[in-house]
């Protein structure tokens, strides 16, 4: 393994900030520039943690060769094209969820991978928590013994976010519910059966078409991974929900604290549960 730093662009800074320091700490980077259309937010970005390289040109780094690995926090319907532009420009890349809102854009997306040989990772943040690694722990110890059943939920009130967020439909931002389980188990989906609920709001329904504030999904699992010492074929099944758009997130709602600083940010919370 190469002990050699990268050189880390951050693109996207009203949430994105959050990884400045992080990146600035982390004894693997070399270097930090931070990107952003904002040049104010650049500046405040900038100064708060003392970063010295500062931009809002995305496409000037695409084009230098200072920078290896490109962290896309850029607006949800951005996700595909800048992925795929910093792919081509030879650099490894990480995105925030969702990868992408299409199935040709995942396709085109894993595909260039392929092509041009450069890392990429979807930045789902519910497999890092401590709750998630807690359990994941007790589960490789046996304390669980099979499962045969999984259920996860995220429930997140939307108001006051970002007009990209408007009305956006549930399942196209799903990971935070879903990548928990298969990552636990060691997985994947094979089959899905998924229906909407409720109505939104007239405005609400027009940016993507989508008339739902919450949809519910049962999932076919291909055989887990963990348990094919017991010769079994499993099959584990996943339910997501999501709380309408303006509907406070009934777990806050009810004193309960939030999973970690990074979705408190976001203002949700992520609860997968585990039934035997």
């Amino acid at each position: 393994m190469s002990s050699a730093k990268i050189r880390v662009a951050l693109v996207g800074l009203e949430f994105g900030a959050e990884f400045a320091p992080i990146y600035l700490h982390h004894p693997d980077v070399e270097r930090l520039i931070i990107c952003d259309l904002d040049d104010s937010r650049v500046q405040h970005v900038g100064d708060r943690f003392d970063v010295a390289a500062r931009t809002t040109d995305l496409d000037a780094i695409l084009r230098s060769d200072e920078w290896d690995a490109v962290h896309l926090v850029t607006p949800v319907t951005m996700h595909a094209a800048h992925t795929l532009a910093v792919l081509e420009a030879g650099k490894h890349c990480t995105c925030t969820i969702p990868m992408a809102l299409e199935i040709e854009d995942l396709r085109g997306i894993i595909a260039t991978q392929r092509r041009v040989g450069k890392n990429y990772m979807m930045m789902e943040t519910a497999v890092y928590t401590r709750e998630f690694l807690y359990v994941n722990e007790l589960y490789k110890q046996g304390a669980f013994g099979r499962l045969t059943f999984l259920r996860g939920a995220h429930l997140q009130d939307m108001e006051g976010w970002p007009d990209y967020w408007r009305g956006f439909p549930p399942h196209k931002h799903i990971t935070h519910a879903l990548a928990p389980l298969l990552a636990l188990t060691g997985t994947r989906a094979t089959k899905v059966h998924c229906i909407g609920s409720g109505q939104l709001r007239e405005e609400l329904q027009r940016p993507y078409n989508n008339p739902f504030p919450l949809e519910t999904a049962i999932f076919r699992l291909a055989v887990c991974r963990r348990e094919r010492s017991f010769g079994l074929r499993e099959r584990s099944a996943v339910v997501w929900v999501r709380c309408p758009a303006g509907a406070a997130c009934p777990r806050r709602a009810s004193g309960g604290r939030k999973r970690s600083r990074m979705h408190a940010t976001r203002s949700g919370c992520t609860r997968p549960l585990l039934l035997r």
